[in-house]
């Protein structure tokens, strides 16, 4: 037999339903790390090996990180110096040193489908410029056979970009798993430049290499640390 219920015991049934223990939120998945460094005080150092002095390393560091729910703006400064004079002699002349220092910060934007350089300032208290159009530095998803096309506002050159694939790549900093990227830069004069870079998770690119024409410059990861080390 049915039995109605009461005002009381339909009121402590209602309050049951609404204010009893809620179930558990699922656990959003760990989003991948993108393709630069996004804290500050991280600081690493570049090269180009087929130089054994290594004169002309640079210095990079991330000094600031702007977060919005969707993105985030990474700025980083770099630093170098080279000898002007070094060019200029000849073997075995004497010269005195003229050294110059060149620096400046870019400034990189990290969303999810990819990252993007957007704006450059030369010198440490030069106005930004941004890019008339955001660069590509890789997209993500990065599967094999992704392309993507940048070409500047003069239309003086053309660069194709193809992800190659997931490789292993040792440099002195360590061995990394990266994503290898091929550059077809097509000049306005009619001159084919192609380059490879690959670029790790967290890290950003550990090496770059220019494939043809044949060429002993490029650029390796020498050192990375994390801020606090």
């Amino acid at each position: 037999m049915l039995r109605l219920l009461t005002a009381p015991a339909l009121a402590a049934g209602l309050a049951g339903l609404a204010f009893g223990p809620a179930p558990a939120a699922p656990v959003p998945a760990a989003q991948p790390a993108p393709f630069i460094p996004t804290a500050v005080g991280t600081k690493w150092v570049t090269g180009d090996p087929s130089k054994p002095d290594r004169d002309e390393d640079r210095t990079h560091t991330v000094t600031a990180v702007e977060r919005t729910k969707d993105r985030l703006l990474v700025t980083v400064a770099y630093r170098w110096q080279y000898d002007i004079n070094k060019a200029l002699r000849f073997p075995g002349q004497e010269g005195i040193p003229d050294i110059r220092v060149h620096e400046g910060a870019d400034q990189y934007r990290a969303t999810a489908d990819g990252v993007y350089a957007v704006a450059r300032r030369e010198g440490v208290d030069g106005k930004w410029e941004e890019y008339d159009r955001p660069r590509c530095e890789i997209k993500t998803p990065a599967v094999p056979g992704a392309e993507w096309v940048y070409e500047n506002a003069d239309r003086t050159y053309k660069v194709v970009s193809t992800v190659v694939g997931p490789e292993r790549v040792t440099v002195p900093a360590g061995t990394f798993n990266a994503i290898r990227v091929r550059n077809r830069c097509v000049e306005k004069s009619g001159r084919v430049i192609v380059l490879s870079y690959w670029t790790a998770p967290g890290i950003g690119t550990v090496k770059t290499r220019i494939d043809d024409p044949p060429d002993q410059r490029g650029r390796v990861l020498y050192s990375f640390t994390p801020p606090g080390k």
